[in-house]
C-alpha cells in the first residue's frame, strides 16, 4: 500500500523546507507550509520566481524551497 501512495499529494512543504540564508532577502513568493508538494510544484512552475518563502502556521517565514527541492522529494528513493 505505501508504495502506491502519491508522495506529491501527501507530503507537506514544511517537511522539506531549507533554512533561509541570513545574508539574503526572503523570496517574494510565499507558500503555506501545509501545502502539498503537488500544489507547491504548480505554484513554482507558474511563476517566474525560482525560490519561495515557506510560511509557518502563524504566517511567519519558516524557510525556503525551490522547484528542485520539491521535485526531488516527490520522487521515490529506493
Amino acid at each position: 500500500f505505501v508504495r502506491e501512495v502519491n508522495r506529491a499529494r501527501v507530503i507537506q512543504l514544511r517537511a522539506i523546507t531549507r533554512p533561509h540564508k541570513p545574508d539574503t532577502s526572503w523570496p517574494s513568493l510565499t507558500l503555506s507550509g501545509s501545502m502539498t508538494l503537488e500544489e507547491a510544484a504548480k505554484q513554482l512552475t507558474s511563476s517566474d520566481i525560482r525560490e519561495a518563502t515557506v510560511l509557518s502556521r502563524q504566517g511567519r517565514p519558516r524557510g525556503v524551497v525551490d522547484l528542485m527541492d520539491v521535485t526531488r522529494n516527490m520522487l521515490r528513493t529506493e
